[in-house]
């Protein structure tokens, strides 16, 4: 083998790198970041003297997981709303060199099924679909499995309501009643004046078929098809307390007002009456205390009968109550319009169709226990006044207008002949006079057992 050959063989051998660890690229955190999901943090880029080994340490926050020292985690209920990071340490013959990838906020999962309020049309988001079968309908809180989604569609419950008039109709006589010949033994006096003709009517009660409404806004209503970390912008959230950036509060503009479903921007609703209308009965006919009487004569002081009446009955047509229902058995909840995505925070509570056993732990049914704000068997609603607590509860009220036409009234009295020996023979009479009167109704009406036409969703409420 010639020298420089042999030489060649033998010269030492020099490697590019023989150095300590050297990190190139960061190490990087991958996978969903919610509770259940399993992250994986990679090695990153290394360079340095060959054979490199890796090992791993998770974080939460500030502190090492203990014996998290693999290179996958299980995120976990405790994790929510913590960062969780993870160091690698690379090393080799020479050294034992660390970096660390950077952190990731672990958000709760809003949960397939979940419903939230949207401020506006429907967006079209991907993994959110609009919830049409909340159109025109109210929503009302249950905690049953078996009654999610099912509807009311027509108003349940009844009406209690009664009317009352009241007595009037009054008149007066002043011209009496008149002998038409002269008095041997004086003059007759003038009849003093009699009220006559007060009366009231019965009432029989007909209802148009109109479906009471209380005051009310329609919203669009989203629901997630899969598990989720946000929720979209321009969504409407329930909390006791702002707890977004640059959030704003919805207030109503007219009474509290419930919500029921849309496929519109949110749109306010007056309250809608049910008419109901009375036909009177038939009355009026009335007598007079009092006709004429002598001044003086045998024997003085005599009173003298007008005699019987004929008939003044009448009836008013236009007798009506409006009824309009104003509040129904709610819960008056604070809302908040989110102006960017974001996460759920603690007490978000938020609609779901789907079910109730699958929930992750930290979503609580709402039905007052643990913590939760009670919507069994209430009405979704909000208030007209920043001021109003949080969980209000409202019942069934309503107001009632009442009004009644006026009847022109015509009467007269028989014409009466008297015949009497006491005095001279001759004829009595009244004239005849109309006289238009309008009767005060008065209304009530109970409405505790009526609702209007709604679906039972169930609300969780988010409780790390």
């Amino acid at each position: 083998m010639p020298l420089l050959t042999m030489m060649s063989s033998f010269s030492p051998r020099y490697v590019s790198g023989d150095t300590a660890p050297i990190n190139t690229v960061l190490p990087a955190i991958t996978g969903t970041a919610t509770v259940g999901s399993v992250l994986t943090c990679g090695t990153g880029t290394w360079t340095g003297k060959e054979v490199i080994t890796y090992a791993y340490q998770w974080y939460k926050g500030a502190s090492a997981i203990s014996g998290e020292t693999a290179n996958t985690y299980t995120i976990i209920s405790a994790d929510i709303g913590s960062i969780i990071s993870c160091t690698v340490t690379a090393t080799n013959s020479i050294a034992a060199v660390s970096a660390s990838a950077t952190g990731i906020t672990i958000n709760p999962v809003i949960p397939a099924g979940a419903i939230i309020m949207y401020n506006g049309t429907n967006p079209a988001i991907s993994g959110w679909s609009r919830y049409a079968a909340a159109d025109d309908l109210y929503i009302k809180g249950t905690a049953t499995q078996g009654e999610i989604a099912t509807t009311a569609v027509a108003s349940v419950g009844s009406w209690s309501f009664s009317m009352s008039i009241s007595t009037t109709g009054a008149h007066t006589a002043s011209t009496g009643y008149k002998f038409t010949q002269s008095l041997t033994a004086g003059g007759i006096t003038a009849v003093t004046s009699n009220p006559a003709g007060d009366h009231s009517h019965s009432l029989s009660y007909s209802s148009s078929s109109t479906a009471a409404r209380p005051f009310s806004t329609g919203v669009t209503l989203l629901k997630a098809s899969t598990d989720q970390t946000t929720f979209p912008t321009n969504t409407i959230h329930i909390n006791d307390s702002n707890r977004g950036v640059s959030w704003s509060q919805k207030v109503a503009s007219t009474d509290f007002r419930y919500i029921k479903g849309d496929a519109s921007t949110p749109t306010d609703y007056a309250n809608v009456a049910i008419d109901v209308s009375a036909t009177s009965g038939s009355s009026g006919t009335h007598s007079h205390l009092l006709g004429g009487q002598r001044s003086s004569g045998s024997p003085p002081g005599q009173l003298f009968n007008p005699g019987s009446t004929t008939g003044q009955a009448h009836t008013h047509p236009g007798v009506s109550n409006n009824i309009r229902l104003n509040r129904i058995n709610g819960k008056i909840n604070k809302m908040w319009i989110a102006a960017s995505a974001d996460k759920a925070y603690s007490n978000t509570i938020v609609m779901f169709d789907g079910t109730l056993s699958s929930l992750p732990s930290y979503w609580k049914v709402c039905d007052g226990t643990a913590g939760t704000v009670n919507m069994s068997t209430f009405f979704l609603g909000y208030s007209n006044s920043s001021a109003t607590a949080h969980d209000t509860t409202t019942t069934n009220t309503v107001t009632v207008a009442s009004s009644s036409t006026s009847s022109s009234w015509t009467h007269t009295h028989a014409t009466t002949t008297n015949t009497s020996s006491s005095v001279p023979a001759g004829t009595t009479g009244h004239q005849s006079a109309s006289y238009s009167h309008t009767h005060t109704v008065t209304g009530t009406a109970t409405v505790s057992a009526y609702e209007p036409g709604s679906i039972k969703l169930a609300f969780i409420q988010y409780i790390p």
